[in-house]
């Protein structure tokens, strides 16, 4: 004795056909341009990050330094 009764067989869904699509634009040329250029700007700015952070100073700042650190 089942309490549930058999589900009815579920219609079939249409198969749906896509046209054939051309292949994506490639991007010009002047964006790996920038690329490169913005990658040139990354290592300056990191060079500059390790100039500023760098413990020594120039030779001709070199007595103010000591004066600024050695003041009370």
């Amino acid at each position: 004795m089942s309490f549930i009764k058999d589900l009815p067989d579920l219609p079939s869904l249409p198969e749906i056909q896509l046209p054939n699509l051309p292949p994506a634009p490639t991007l010009p040329k002047l964006f790996s341009s920038i690329d490169k250029f913005v990658d040139i700007l990354k290592i300056i700015s990191k060079a500059m990050c390790l100039l500023r952070q760098s413990p020594f100073i120039p030779e001709w700042r070199a007595g103010d330094q000591i004066a600024f650190i050695t003041e009370r």
